[in-house]
């Protein structure tokens, strides 16, 4: 007995420590990733707070704008550019050396604000920017070379050229690479002897398209006054042990999707962009509606770090973090944020991995960050190791680790996914692919997959394929699809109804004469327009919610059915209101009752074609996308066709007046859509306000 009761209570007890532990361990952020759909969706911590330190935690007083670290051999190399001073460290932050001054042809030389520090060769690299140059050491710092402003011996520098080099970085065969404020054109690039060789990888401008429109009218003078449509400066390099430089660039006129780039030494980008969101940190972030202690606008990019397996992170300093992907740009994790506290941060600068620790750099809080890995990174970066190395079947059961700790982890399922593929069990890599959202690997999987279901299936597909062409001809027999004459039928309600619905068979294919009839011979009726409306709202919802996996890329969780027929009924109801208020002035023969029938036989076409090209979706792959692409357009123009003849015969316009009223009908719709949303605009600000003063009064009384 006092034995059962001594195990009840050490199980207590284990109970209440790991209460406590995931206490202690519980981080300052949220970590997370981005989905399909650009939502942040919550993961397991990746990397927790291990470590903060501080100059004076070292005995050696305050960092004073601490700019760059780096980390060669377990040994930490951080700049404090305040103190003009370079403090080394090693792997369990023991104080080794700081270095002030050097000898520079036998007399005593120091730092001017120095702003990037590397490793590289058995040497060191230091960007002196107070000083204008980039000094060479070796490991005992002893000046090697350095590097002045470049010899203007080119068009490619201006004569007023002022050589402010912020980062340095440096390959394998000496080539010397320099970050430079001011610097427009791209990276600038030295041979082992410091000479200068150029620039390479200049960020592709993005200017707005207000840009464009003034420097058109304005005059060459006004011109000239303007500010020229430069690149972005690069904000930071790291070079690997192959030679490729990643660079990042913290934002301004530039195609966003090029924040992140990896360079060769020509300058090409050779940056792989296959997960679902290109490298720019934050994709769905905060704009000016949301509280003001929120950074706003998107990420500001300021140093990258590479590990093994192309894993590579980047440093936000505007959130203060760390976004990090694989070797394809794969979104792994987020982990960081804004704050005081330990892991949080005010104005992040710098990055380093130590082993597979990160070292965190905050200039402004004067503080160095130890980040280490939880279990759940350790094992999203085992499972890499172990799929790029052809390890498959270990890398397979890492995957379902890493799936049972964030069972939304799409990438993984894909992961698991081209595992299942590359053994040919493509039943089981269709499904991963579905849960990974990943629809190219789903397309190649079931192009393998698609012969043996058709061979399965052939019996059924032929039956199918039988009753379709003795409906058509059966159709065609009773001349419903050819001319719409009158057909034998019983005398009732009900068979009248389907004639004028059938009706359309023949108006599509002879729209004059159908349009003619459909208003004056009354071959068409209210009844049978509305149930062509109906079935257009039902296909269209119909079609955004089956669409085959493979094309469609629509959060089927959020499909709301009757927003999805709202934006259907609510622009076909404004075209016949518009269309009908215009006509009454424009002198057109039609009535409201004329425009609304005419204008839902028109869209019947969208039916008829949709129907079958949601189904047919099923049976294509990506490379056929363009076969199911035209039936969509054939779907949108036919009816608009048939628009536009309608109007014309119903109102008995000309051409000319036929495409004006049209024109007149979308303006006046877009008119109408502003004014409506500025009128509930302006009652919500009403409502705002009195709710307010409710408020204020209550409070008071």
């Amino acid at each position: 007995m006092k034995i059962s009761k001594t195990l009840f209570i050490a199980a207590i007890l284990l109970i209440f420590l790991s209460l406590v532990t995931v206490g202690v361990k519980a981080v300052p952020y949220h970590t997370y990733y981005y989905n399909f759909w650009e939502e942040a969706v919550p993961s397991p911590p990746a990397y927790r707070p291990a470590a903060v330190i501080t100059g004076r935690d070292l005995g050696i007083g305050n960092f004073a704008t601490p700019r760059d670290i780096y980390v060669k051999d377990n040994l930490i190399y951080l700049l404090d550019s305040g103190n003009d001073r370079i403090i080394i460290l090693d792997e369990k932050f023991e104080l080794l050396e700081i270095i002030k001054q050097f000898e520079n042809k036998g007399q005593p030389d120091s730092f001017n604000n120095p702003t990037g520090i590397t490793v590289k060769n058995n040497l060191i690299y230091l960007a002196d920017r107070g000083n204008n140059r980039v000094l060479i050491f070796n490991e005992e710092f002893e000046l090697q070379r350095i590097i002045k402003s470049p010899q203007l011996t080119s068009d490619i520098l201006a004569e007023d050229f002022n050589f402010r080099p912020t980062r340095v970085d440096a390959d394998a065969f000496g080539r010397i690479y320099v970050i430079a404020a001011g610097v427009y054109e791209g990276i600038m690039s030295f041979d082992n002897e410091g000479l200068f060789q150029g620039f390479i990888g200049a960020p592709e401008v993005d200017p707005d398209v207000r840009d464009y429109f003034w420097r058109r009218i304005l005059t060459e003078e006004q011109r000239g006054s303007l500010a020229l449509f430069l690149p972005t400066e690069y904000s930071n390099l790291f070079v690997d042990d192959r030679g490729f430089i990643y660079a990042t660039v913290s934002g301004g006129a530039l195609q966003e999707e090029q924040a992140v780039r990896m360079l060769n030494p020509a300058g090409t980008d050779n940056l792989r962009r296959s997960g679902f969101h290109p490298p720019i940190g934050d994709i769905d972030f905060p704009d000016a509606d949301e509280p003001f202690n929120i950074p706003l606008g998107r990420s500001v990019l300021v140093d990258i770090a590479v590990r093994e397996m192309g894993i590579f992170s980047v440093l936000d300093r505007r959130r203060g973090r760390i976004f990090t992907y694989d070797m394809n740009g794969n979104l792994l994790y987020v982990f960081g944020g804004p704050g005081n506290s330990a892991g949080t941060f005010e104005n992040a600068t710098a990055l380093s991995y130590l082993d597979d620790k990160l070292l965190v750099l905050d200039r402004s809080n004067h503080r160095l960050t130890l980040f280490e890995p939880d279990n759940y990174a350790r094992k999203i970066h085992q499972a890499i190791s172990l799929s790029e190395t052809g390890k498959y079947e270990e890398a397979e059961k890492v995957w379902q680790e890493v799936i049972h700790l964030n069972n939304n982890f799409e990438h993984a399922y894909s992961s698991l996914a081209y595992i299942q593929y590359r053994r040919g069990e493509y039943d089981e890599s269709l499904a991963f692919f579905r849960r990974g959202n990943n629809r190219e690997g789903y397309s190649r999987a079931f192009e393998q997959q698609r012969p043996l279901q058709i061979k399965e299936n052939f019996n059924l597909i032929l039956v199918l394929l039988m009753l379709v062409i003795v409906t058509i001809i059966l159709s065609w027999k009773f001349k419903i699809l050819a001319k719409g004459k009158e057909v034998v039928l019983p005398t009732n309600l009900f068979f009248a109804f389907l004639k004028k619905i059938f009706y359309v068979f023949h108006l599509i294919f002879h729209p004059f004469g159908s349009f003619w009839d459909l208003k004056h011979e009354k071959r068409g009726s209210l009844p049978a327009a509305i149930f062509w409306l109906l079935m257009v709202n039902i296909i269209f919802v119909f079609n955004r919610q089956y669409t085959a996996f493979i094309f469609n890329e629509r959060n089927l969780n959020q499909l709301n059915i009757l927003r999805e027929m709202a934006s259907v009924l609510l622009p076909f109801f404004l075209f016949c209101i518009v269309n009908w208020s215009l006509t009454t002035f424009m002198e057109g023969k039609g009535t409201f009752k004329d425009i609304f029938i005419y204008s839902s036989y028109a869209l019947s076409p969208f039916v008829l074609i949709m129907l079958p090209a949601t189904i047919i979706s099923y049976g294509l792959i990506f490379p056929e996308e363009n076969f199911l692409y035209a039936l969509y357009v054939l779907a949108l123009l036919w009816p608009a066709m048939l628009i536009f003849t309608g109007t014309l015969v119903t109102h008995d316009y000309s051409l000319s007046g036929t495409f004006f009223n049209l024109i007149s009908t979308i303006v006046g719709m877009g008119i109408i859509l502003f004014l409506g949303l500025l009128f509930f605009n302006v009652i919500d600000l009403m409502i705002v306000f009195i709710n307010d003063i409710y408020l204020e009064l209550t409070l008071r009384i």
